[in-house]
């Protein structure tokens, strides 16, 4: 865990957002921005977070990338406006995927993906998974956990 309220750690991320626009990226992807709900060695607040997240969000943009927030469902209503897309991880299987709605709403894509236990597992919930995401409005990959290519099922 790193300390959000340091100001190297801000500006440590600050240099890689500068890394990836150099290299060509489109956009970014920042994990793990939830640390205050975490036991981190850190007193952190969720005020704290927000404002990294949008320290990290505002940099990204004026290096002219998309970001995108990751897994951090009790803040997407707070940051949904300053962030690009969102991505999900198992929001199907953990009933989250609703939990999205302030992406959709701003008509902001919301990307998830799916690990079931092997490729039959997959296809048996593909029926429902893309059911699920027509209606919430958002695209589902289900893959297989070590992501080794052999297989991929499309949602949305």
């Amino acid at each position: 865990w790193l300390n959000v309220c340091a100001e190297s750690v801000l500006e440590l991320a600050k240099s890689r957002l500068q890394l990836a626009a150099q290299k060509g990226c489109d956009a970014v992807e920042p994990d793990t921005v939830d640390g205050y709900t975490n036991e981190t060695g850190f007193e952190l607040s969720q005020a704290d977070q927000i404002q990294f997240n949008r320290d990290i969000a505002g940099t990204a943009h004026k290096q002219g990338l998309a970001v995108g927030l990751k897994d951090t469902f009790n803040l997407i209503g707070t940051l949904a406006r300053e962030f690009d897309f969102a991505v999900t991880e198992q929001c199907h299987e953990y009933d989250e995927c609703e939990l999205t709605g302030a992406f959709t709403e701003h008509r902001k894509p919301v990307f998830n993906a799916e690990y079931p236990s092997d490729e039959a597992a997959g296809f048996t919930l593909q029926d429902e998974y893309c059911s699920e995401v027509d209606r919430l409005g958002m695209h589902t990959l289900i893959l297989p956990l070590d992501l080794d290519g052999s297989w991929r099922i499309s949602c949305g």
